[in-house]
């Protein structure tokens, strides 16, 4: 009888216990690469936006550097009276001033 048994056994295939933590390790890990590239994206966008700004900046403040010296030149040659000349320079000052006090 016992050697009756012994040869009917039959192999069972088991499901494997650790597929869900496998699969579970290889969502996790790709989520957090995906994280990870819109996180690098993210910096890069703010990088370039940092950069665009500041040459905004530098622009703005040759521009007014060059409306400053045009009005310095034209008080000399005589085009422009004095009060205006005043209240021309002190708003360009203004502006001049509002331009660098920008945080960087």
């Amino acid at each position: 009888m016992t050697l009756l048994i012994l040869q009917d056994v039959r192999s069972v295939e088991l499901p494997n216990p650790m597929t869900i933590h496998t699969w579970f390790i290889i969502a996790a890990a790709g989520a957090f690469l995906a994280w990870s590239i819109s996180y690098a994206v993210q910096l890069q966008k703010e990088a370039v936006q940092r950069k665009k700004e500041r040459s905004d900046v530098l622009k703005q403040k040759d521009e007014l550097l060059d409306k400053i010296a045009d009005l310095e030149s034209r008080k000399e040659a005589g085009q422009v009276t004095e009060q205006k000349y005043k209240h021309e320079m002190k708003e360009l000052r203004f502006r001049l001033a509002r331009i660098l006090e920008k945080p960087k």
